[in-house]
């Protein structure tokens, strides 16, 4: 038989009144279960076991006993997090202003007659075209 702690239940059914004290009162406290080691050996046994009382309630909380060390299910061979190279000048300006700048310049370059085919590179890196724009502009733009 699962090992349940006692739990303050008032009695069951609606407040007569719609106070929230006649309704706390009310309220039947959901049952905590406190398994013993022996008990506890096989969680899903006793999960079974304990079935019918808990769905009465909808919920129920389970303190496995202090001895219990639950194992480890991860495979560290097996586990691998997705990762996604971010570059830093591009955490700093919004993607949306980044997509519009360079919509605009290539359109720009378009009206030129010279399209935009490819981003220029310096050393082997891509130039951040809007960084520049930007970098430039703040510092009082082409003029000066």
């Amino acid at each position: 038989m699962p090992t349940k702690r006692a739990s303050s239940s008032a009695g069951a059914g609606a407040p007569a009144s719609g106070s929230l004290d006649a309704l706390r009162q009310s309220l039947v406290e959901a049952p905590t279960f406190t398994p013993t080691a022996a008990e506890f050996e096989n969680p899903l046994r006793y999960l079974l076991s304990i079935r019918e009382e808990a769905e009465k309630f909808g919920i129920c909380a389970i303190q496995p006993p202090p001895s219990w060390k639950p194992p480890f299910m991860l495979d560290l061979n097996k586990l691998r997090f997705p990762t996604r190279v971010q570059k830093i000048n591009e955490l700093l300006v919004r993607k949306v202003q980044r997509l519009k700048f360079m919509k605009a310049l290539t359109g720009f370059c378009d009206g030129r007659g010279t399209p935009l085919k490819k981003i220029p590179d310096v050393s082997g890196r891509a130039v951040d075209l809007h960084l520049l724009y930007t970098l430039v502009r703040k510092r009082g733009g082409f003029e000066q």
